[in-house]
C-alpha cells in the first residue's frame, strides 16, 4: 500500500465499534520490513479518520466495512 516493493498486511475488523456507532468497522495496514519488529508502524482506518469522506456507519454493506476503502 505504500509502494515500498514490500507486502504489507491488511486486516479488516467490520464489527469493531467506534465510539456510540456498533459495528462501524476499521480496517488496520501493518507495513511489510525487511528487518525488525512486525507491527511497527502500523495504522488504522475507519469513516473516524481524518480525511476519510462521511461518519461512521453501522453495518456497513451488511457490517462487512469495506464500501469507503474500495
Amino acid at each position: 500500500m505504500n509502494r515500498d516493493g514490500l507486502a504489507d498486511i491488511v486486516v479488516g475488523a467490520p464489527y469493531e465499534d467506534l465510539g456510540e456507532t456498533a459495528h462501524a468497522g476499521q480496517v488496520t495496514v501493518v507495513p511489510g520490513r525487511r528487518t525488525g519488529a512486525l507491527g511497527t508502524g502500523a495504522y488504522s482506518f475507519s469513516q473516524e479518520t481524518a480525511d476519510v469522506p462521511s461518519g461512521s456507519e453501522a453495518t456497513l454493506l451488511g457490517g462487512n466495512g469495506l464500501l469507503w476503502v474500495i
